[in-house]
This record gives structure tokens, sequence and C-alpha cells, in this order.
């Protein structure tokens, strides 16, 4: 063959790669100032980016994307081109379509030890499990053989091309490690070496068929990987001709899907089991129907099922179909005692017995001369216990090698004896069948599961005992009844439907779910798998395995009704919202009329009492908007303090009736004693090609308005509230306030302070302890020596009154001096440790008249001083807690 040949079915594959991948391929140049421009790119790029291949060439990232995820990638180009390696990232871009998350590789071609491209493979991983089909190829990397082959060698997928005689001439590295081999195993050979003997026949005549007829296919199979391990994969496969349209090559694309597919083999033959075993197969037919189940899983293994006889002394084999005859009749007749085998031992101990390595083990010192025989060397044993929990035999597993099994291999173990228990339990009480409840948790591998069986009548004639656990009836109250006495009246016709189609159809892939009620009367979610059991001309028996979701139906329910509302409020939320308004904005809702609402003074009653009771005052607020509006009217919280009400049909009129309404609510709704207070602002819409946004704008107006009136009177209500609260439960009382003003305002004279210097002094002398407002009555009032808890609760008031002043604008010119009034001058204060002239002047003068107040009028706790006292004490605290100039004016102000 030519090379010209060649190269054109290196094209055509890097062709066919490129255009059957759902990965995005793209190729970009690097310029000698680190410019980074788009060469080429495959369908799906263009797909996913929104650019047409054609309008690719030569752009930047930044005619592609906006400018921070263009800064994003730029700085991954960058970082590719100094490491000189893959780099690989995962990002969420924002394209023509949504928002959209991808995972990155990218691979530098490097010439003369400088990155002169960079070949990008992106996989859209938005909703990476209901991705049903594989990627077909990746990209073409470079005319050269090596290129391609290297971008093939870091993806995922597993790809292998071979000649029309099926000899393997290329595999990637995802095949070599999904097979365990180097690719020296696997290249020269035909693919037909790997599959097994009972594959091989369906297989070659598949591929018999795409010989002769060159089409792209996709089939599942298994292949036997190192150590006789089998693989399942999932392919497309792809012809490939050369530039004469001859075929040269079929190219396959495969994902491994080996453990869901054991899982769907283990499926069929467990259902295979308990169909056998409601249809009362002989006890032979079943054993070995689970022995060959354990076989399929794990194709070294030897499975055995050894019973014990009336006696109890003596095992015997009752099914090994791999085992040697030989061998077998050796076993027969295993006495039942501690070190016989692994088997006797086992039923002996009434524990599971595990022989790594026959040939080391005491148990199998008698047998050594034999196993060369057999090939077997190693041993695992489960005991099989009857539904009384008595022993009645073992379940061994024999491989060929020694071997440690792993939890995998244990459990499956388990899930066998407990099934040959289940079926020998099932053939001991013919009569009356007993679904042990231990047992069936195995085999269905869900411990809320309901066996029942149901004929094409909806009659049920079998139920599992777990009923009553799980449903409150006694089987016998369900027996002989119909399935629409039990499931909900709504799920009726879709229950009925999907049995319908599994009777015509003889398959149902999807499980039915429905509502079922319990005994007390609630309603349980059930998902059922329904097979058919037995059928006839005139009868059809169904069997149906029933789990509940209920918990699950409810998570689902919680999050689409957290996708709708508001958490808080429980209100409808504004994303919800405004898909409302585009429903309601219909002639037929005309004229369409919008509430705006704010909530005033939440940021004062948050930065006062904390913000739980600031969502007690939201949902209260919530409340008096669904206790005023009407049954048709629409109510969402619009964000923050916020609210909005659509009223359909309403006029003008109307919708102020709804507003009046809010505001008398409003009067009979407290938070902490401070009363609910709300700005409304409302507008109606009665053409239809006016802008509903511009309503709800008009609307938002005549609210800020409306709130720019109260606001002020609204925050004045609550700081009064909050200083009567205070005056009730502390000794800052009224009498306290006037002394200390009338003790400042001389201070403030003394110094010449000016008029509005002096009416901020009342004011802070006013609220100078409004954080207190938080701090228990039973701490402010106490007598005894606090503790070091309530010293430092005492301590934060000052920090509480500033963010409270900060919160109203009428007061926040005071907040510093409120933070900083129990300051000392030798910074020994708190809360911030101020001193000094860095202490606020009318702090400083506040300092001084509080505690001059409190030695003038003593406390429970502190005795009342005499003047001359009281002169000392200043004297003596001056250059320490207070400023020593104010100390000497204020006792010349006490001397005049």
């Amino acid at each position: 063959m030519s090379c010209h040949s060649i190269q054109t079915i290196d094209n055509q594959v890097m062709k066919t790669i490129l255009d059957n991948t759902q990965d995005a391929i793209f190729f970009i140049s690097v310029e000698g100032n680190k410019t980074f421009r788009y060469l080429r790119a495959n369908k799906e790029f263009e797909n996913k980016v929104g650019v047409s291949l054609n309008d690719l060439k030569g752009k930047t990232p930044y005619e592609l994307f906006n400018k921070q995820e263009a800064d994003y990638v730029l700085n991954k180009y960058l970082q590719c081109c100094e490491i000189k390696d893959e780099v690989s990232y995962e990002k969420t871009l924002d394209l023509s379509w949504g928002k959209g998350k991808f995972t990155t590789k990218l691979s530098p071609i490097i010439e003369n030890n400088k990155v002169v491209k960079i070949i990008g493979i992106s996989r859209d991983i938005t909703d990476y499990k209901n991705i049903e089909e594989l990627t077909k190829a990746k990209e073409k990397l470079e005319k050269e053989n090596k290129h391609y082959k290297s971008l093939l060698d870091t993806q995922s997928d597993i790809v292998v091309r071979w000649r029309p005689d099926a000899t393997i001439t290329y595999v990637n590295k995802a095949h070599c490690d999904l097979m365990g081999m180097d690719k020296e195993e696997i290249l020269g050979k035909q693919w037909f070496e790997f599959i097994p003997d009972d594959s091989k026949e369906e297989l070659r005549n598949a591929y018999f068929d795409i010989i002769k007829n060159p089409r792209k296919v996709s089939y599942e199979h298994p292949e036997i990987g190192a150590g006789g391990k089998i693989y399942w994969q999932h392919k497309l496969v792809y012809p490939i001709f050369d530039h004469n349209g001859e075929l040269v090559e079929f190219q396959s694309v495969g994902r491994d899907i080996t453990e869901s597919k054991w899982m769907q083999i283990r499926k069929q033959s467990q259902n295979q089991v308990l169909t056998a075993l409601t249809k009362r197969d002989s006890l032979n037919n079943i054993l070995e129907l689970i022995v060959r189940w354990l076989e399929n899983e794990d194709r070294k293994a030897i499975g055995a099922v050894m019973l014990l006889d009336e006696s109890k002394e003596y095992l015997y084999c009752k099914t090994a179909p791999n085992l040697p005859r030989f061998f077998r009749k050796l076993l027969e007749g295993i006495k039942v005692k501690d070190g016989s085998l692994s088997c006797g031992t086992a039923a002996y101990k009434g524990k599971r017995v595990i022989v790594d390595d026959i040939e080391k083990h005491p148990y199998w010192a008698d047998f050594h001369k034999i196993i060369d025989k057999v090939d077997i060397r190693s041993c695992w044993s489960e005991p099989v216990f009857s539904s009384e929990g008595d022993v009645i035999g073992t379940f061994a597993i024999y491989l060929n090698e020694p071997y440690t099994p792993t939890n995998h291999d244990l459990e499956r173990l388990k899930i066998a004896a407990d099934l040959v228990s289940l079926a020998v339990t099932h053939k001991m009480s013919e009569e009356k069948l007993k679904l042990n409840e231990r047992k069936f948790k195995s085999f269905v591998e869900n411990a809320s599961d309901i066996v029942l069986t149901v004929n094409d009548k909806g009659v049920i004639t079998y139920v599992s005992p777990n009923w009553k656990q799980l449903l409150g009836h006694n089987p016998t109250e369900v027996i002989g009844k119909t399935a629409d006495e039990f499931i909900h009246p709504e799920d009726l016709e879709t229950f009925f439907k999907k049995l319908k189609k599994l009777i015509e159809t003889g398959n149902l892939d999807e499980e039915v779910e429905y509502r079922i009620k319990h005994k007390n009367g609630t309603w349980k979610w059930h998902a059922s798998t329904i097979n058919i059991l037995g059928q006839n001309k005139e009868n059809t028996d169904l069997l149906g395995i029933a789990r509940d979701v209920t918990e699950r139906k409810q998570a689902e329910e919680k999050i689409r009704y957290l996708s709708f509302h508001d958490n808080l409020t429980g209100l409808y939320n504004r994303a919800y919202l405004e898909e409302k308004m585009k429903k309601f904005d219909t002639e037929t809702h005309l004229p369409l009329s919008v509430i705006m609402i704010d909530l005033n003074g939440l940021k004062l009653v948050n930065d006062t009492y904390g913000h739980f009771p600031g969502d007690n005052m939201l949902k209260s607020a919530a409340k008096v908007l669904k206790d005023s509006s009407r049954k048709d009217d629409f109510i969402a919280r619009w964000g923050g303090d916020e609210f909005v009400i659509l009223l359909p049909n309403t006029s003008k009129e109307d919708a102020n009736k709804v507003c009046k309404r809010i505001f008398e609510n409003c009067k009979k709704v407290y938070v902490k004693n401070v009363p609910i207070s709300l700005a409304v602002g409302t507008a109606t819409k009665s053409n239809i090609g006016k802008d509903l946004k511009l309503t709800l704008k008009e609307a938002e107006d005549k609210m800020y308005k409306q709130k720019l009136a109260v606001s002020q009177s609204a925050r004045s209500t609550v700081l009064k509230t909050l200083i009567k609260t205070l005056e009730s439960k502390s000794f800052e009382t009224k009498i306290h306030t006037q002394c200390m003003e009338k003790a400042a305002f001389k201070i403030g004279k003394k110094l010449d302070l000016s008029d509005s210097e002096l009416k901020r002094l009342s004011l802070l002398i006013s609220l100078h302890d409004i954080g207190k407002i938080n701090i228990p009555e039973e701490v402010l009032t106490k007598k005894e020596p606090l503790t070091q808890k309530e010293r430092e609760s005492i301590k934060k008031h000052p920090i509480t009154g500033y963010r409270i002043a900060l919160a109203t604008e009428e007061f926040s010119h005071i907040a510093e001096e409120i933070l900083n009034h129990h300051e000392r001058w030798d910074g020994s204060g708190y809360p911030n440790g101020n001193k000094g002239e860095d202490i606020p002047l009318l702090a400083r003068i506040t300092s001084i008249v509080d505690a001059y107040e409190v030695m003038t009028n003593g406390r429970p706790y502190k005795k009342t001083l005499t003047q001359q006292e009281i002169k000392a004490e200043l004297k003596r605290c001056a250059g320490t807690q207070f400023d020593p100039r104010l100390v000497k004016t204020f006792l010349e102000v006490l001397e005049d």
C-alpha cells in the first residue's frame, strides 16, 4: 500500500473520529508573543460554543467568550505552554444555549523545545449521569500517525482498530488498562481470541454480517483480560475505507460497563431463582441456578452446595456441576467436626471458614496428594441456616489458585448461602411458604422490599410476610383483594396501564411508582419491578418486588417546593414570581394590579435583637400579606425585606382596598413589642400593550415614596420601644438620664460647646446604654458580683448600641460616641481599649457624668456617696479612668 494511501486512511480515521465524537475538540496556534488563535475544531465544538467552523478560524478566546471566561482559559493556555505538559481543568461557561460545565484536557505539541500548537478536548459534564452512548472518537491531532495515536491515548474511551480478518492493529492505553495487559500482548492477535467461548458464535455471526454490509453498529460483549477476568464493553464500530472505497479496517470506541453488566446479570439470575421458587421447581434445579449465577459472576470460581443428612453429623454434596466427579465423591459424607475440611468445620462452628491456601492449611492435610489432580488451591465455605437458625448445610467456592477473598467476594458468598437457605427452607415447608425476612434481604438487596404476586385482573394472590411490618396489614387481610383497594385513586390508571403493557409485550423496562395505603391511613410511595410469572391463554400471573421510596419522593417534593418558594416565609420566591408574571401578562387577566411592599425597620431590629427576631418579623409580615389578600392573589418575596402581590382582574380601586387591609392588619401584629410597619405602593396595568415591568416599577416608585415619608416615624417608634423596654428592666430611668443631661450640659457650657454639639451630647446621654436592651434583666439588676460570663455580656453593650445607632439615619452621628463611652483615659476600658484623646470628647464627658450619677443616687450593689466623697473619687480616677482636664472642669462646675 502506498504512503499516499496510508495517509488517506489516517486522514479518514481522524475524520471519522472527529465527526462522531461527543467531545468538543479544538486546535490552537501559539504565536510568538503568546497570542492564541483557534485553527479548527470539530462539529461538537461548533454545537457547544455556537460558532460555525468557518467563523472560528483565527479568532482569539476574547472573541468567543466573555472577558472573565476568556481570562480563565487564556491562563490555562499559558500554563500549558510554560510547563510544556498536559493541563486539565473544569469550568462552567455561559454559552448561547445556557450555562454548561465542561472538563477540558489541553495537550501541547512541541517543536524545537517550543509549544507551537495546543490540542484541547472538552467534555460536557453538565448532566454526566444521563450520558447513554459512548463518544465515538476524539480529533485530528496531526497529519503524522504518532500525533493522533497520542491523542487517543490521552482519553478515557477504549479505542481498538483491526483489519477485516479480525487482526488487531491498534489499541489505546485505556484498553490496555482495562484488560490489564501490555500492547504487545494484544497487537497481532485476532480479537476473537479475547472473547469467552459462550459468546464467540454470536459475535462471529454479527461480525460476518458487517463484513458483508459495512456500516456503523453498536453492541455489548464480554472480553477476557489478564488472569481470565471478564470485562464487559459497550462498543460503537465504524468501517474505514481507503481512497478507492475499499474496506481496510474497522475502528471501535467503547466504554467499560462491567459493573453495571454484572449487576444486570445478578438481578436476572436472582429473578430466575425467585421465579423457580414460586413455580415450585425442583430443589436440584433451583440450587444449580444459584451455583451457576455465582460462577457467572466469577468464571474462576466453582460453586458447591453441601447439605446435612438427617443425623446432622455428615455433609453430602447436593450440587456442584463443575467439580470433577471423583472429587465430588470424596466430599460425600464429610464429618461435621472441627478441622474436617472447610465445609465440615463451617457446619460445625456455624461460622464462615476461609482457607486461602489449601496446601498450607491443616484442615486439608489429608487431601494434599489429591489437590494437584483437581487443580484446587483455595476454598471458602459459608454455613447455610434454616429459618429457625439451625445449620442445614454449606455453600463453598473453590478456586484454582491461592486467593484471599475481597469484601465483594464474601458478599457474593453470603448471598449464595442465603439463597440456598431460602430454597431449602421453601422445599422443607412446601405447603406453608415462609420467606424469612433476614434471608430475603440478601436476595432482593433491600430490607424494605416486598414480594407479591398479582393476576391479570389485579387480584393479589400472594404477599410476603414483611407486608405487615411495612404496611400494617396481615397478609391474610390482603390476599384475595384487588390492587385498587390499596393503591391511591390518582395512581390507578398509570398502574394498570403498566400492567397491560407488560402483559401485551412481555417486557416492562421501567419501575412502576404508585402510592399505597398503610393500615393506619397514611400513604406510602412504592416502586415495583414487575415480571410475568406464568402465562396461558386464559390467565397471566405477575410477580412484583416493591420497595418503599417514600423518603425519596418526599425529598423530591421538598426540592420542588423550594424551587418555587421562599424557605423562610413560605411565600413564592422571585424566580417563580417572574414566571407567574409572564402567565398573568395576558388580556384575560386585565386589569392586572401590582402591589410592592417593603418592611420598615428590619435592619434596626436585626442590629438590636439579632437575625432570629428579624426573621420572625419577615414571617409576621408575610402572614399579614396573606391574611390581607384574596384567594386568587399571588404573593411572593421579592428579596430581602421586599414583597410583591400580583392581583389579576383587579382594578386600581380594589387594589387600594387590599392595601387598606394590609395597613389595618399591621396594627395588630408586634415582634419584640415592635409593631409591624410596611411601606406599600400600587399600580395597575389596563392596556395589554404596556410592559408589566413598567407597572411593577410604578408600584415600586410609589412604595419608596411612601417609605421615605414613614420610615423615620417607624424607626422612631422602634427606638422609643427599645428605650421603654430598657427602662422597664434596668436602672436606666428617665430620672437617671435627666441627672446625667443636667451635669453634662454644665460641662458642655463650661467648655463652650456649640449648640449643635450640646444637642448631640443630650442625645448621646439619652441613648448611651441602648445596647443593654439584649442583656437579661436579672443581670442588669443583680445585687451580687457578676460572673465572668455576665461581665463579658455587659462589655458587649457598647457594640450593640453602636450597631443600633448606625441602623438609624438620625442617630448614626453619635454611633462612635456610644461605642466609646466605656473606654478609659489610660486605655484599660472596653470594647476596643482606646485611650486619651482617641476617645471622642462627648464620650469622655458621658463617662464622667454616668459615674457621677451612680455615685450620687447609688445602686442596689453600690451605696450613695457624699459630695466630698464623690469629688475625692473623681480626683483619684483622673488620668486613669477619666480625662483629667474634664475632671478639673467638672469639679469647677460642682464648686459653682
